[in-house]
């Protein structure tokens, strides 16, 4: 190598950055674009980057959540569930006004909290300094008298629907109790089956403990005391008050039902039995005389019958 000669260092190749903007479609792109395909348009970069190059964000789908409802609490039926108001305990409307002396001067400030004490307060003939704060004074006192009505009025409502319900839950528990007693009583009496304490404190919804025969019985008569209760209510008459009154009709009702059944049974039977006699045969002929009796007829049957005609 010749000391003349310059060593040239190796030449770096400096890529330039690609212009990764997008620009907007010219007319003639978007004609090209709503003539060739239903796609939507692409917007290509400006160092033509093929399309199917570009780097694509997938759309994510989010799957839907199913949220967790949170198990109901039991529910007595015959709770009240109406909220006790319990004493009255309206907001505070009070207003203070100052007073001053026989000379206007020496104010002294006195809080009103009730319509009571503002009528005894203008008994007395108070200075309040002018006639504009007679008259703030007074507007306050009818705003106090309207808001403390009306509040009232929602107070006696909320109590009276109180009441009312807390008297329908001390009678239906009065009725369950009355109720328990005439099962029990039934039960005693061999009318219905015996129950035992847990079977009766179970959960009759559960089909398991519904199909119990003690359960059972007594799910039955309730469902036609409801029934029945329902339908005479529709007549205007009154609806069963007793498990006792119920299974007596329940009885009377299903005694005429199995004798419909028994009578219907029977006359199936008659007719089965007359298919298997010969009814074409003629009758044979006697030589007995007419208005004779033919046959065994006992001393009490036939003819102490035709005796009393």
């Amino acid at each position: 190598m010749n000391d003349d000669e310059v060593v040239q260092p190796d030449e770096q190749v400096v890529e330039e950055p690609k212009d990764t903007r997008a620009h907007i479609l010219s007319p003639e792109e978007l004609d090209a674009w709503k003539n060739g395909t239903d796609e939507g348009p692409v917007l290509r970069r400006a160092a033509d980057v093929p399309a199917e190059e570009d780097n694509k964000t997938e759309a994510v789908v989010e799957e839907p959540v199913d949220e967790e409802v949170p198990d109901e609490p039991a529910v007595d039926p015959f709770a009240v569930t109406v909220t006790d108001p319990g004493d009255f305990a309206p907001n505070d409307y009070s207003f203070e006004v100052p007073i001053y002396d026989a000379e206007g001067k020496n104010p002294k400030t006195v809080k009103i909290t009730s319509i009571d004490q503002w009528e005894e307060f203008l008994e007395t003939d108070p200075n309040l300094g002018s006639g504009s704060a007679v008259l703030k004074a007074e507007r306050q006192a009818i705003r106090m008298e309207a808001s403390l009505e009306r509040e009232r009025e929602a107070y006696e409502l909320k109590k009276q629907a109180f009441d009312q319900a807390k008297i329908a839950s001390e009678q239906q528990s009065q009725t369950l109790t009355q109720w328990d007693n005439e099962l029990d009583y039934l039960s005693s009496k061999g009318k219905l089956p015996t129950i035992t304490r847990e079977l009766k404190e179970a959960d009759w919804n559960d089909p398991e403990v519904a199909n119990q025969a003690p359960v059972k019985a007594r799910i039955d008569l309730m469902k036609y005391m409801d029934r029945e209760s329902k339908a005479r209510m529709k007549l205007g008459l009154p609806k069963f008050t007793s498990v006792l009154d119920a299974h007596n009709a329940y009885l009377l009702d299903k005694s005429e039902t199995d004798q419909v059944a028994a009578r219907k049974a029977a006359a199936e039977a008659r007719k089965t039995a007359g298919a298997r006699v010969g009814g074409s045969q003629p009758a044979q002929a006697t030589n007995v005389p007419r208005g004779i009796s033919v046959g065994r007829v006992s001393p009490g049957g036939l003819r102490d019958m035709g005796s009393r005609f």
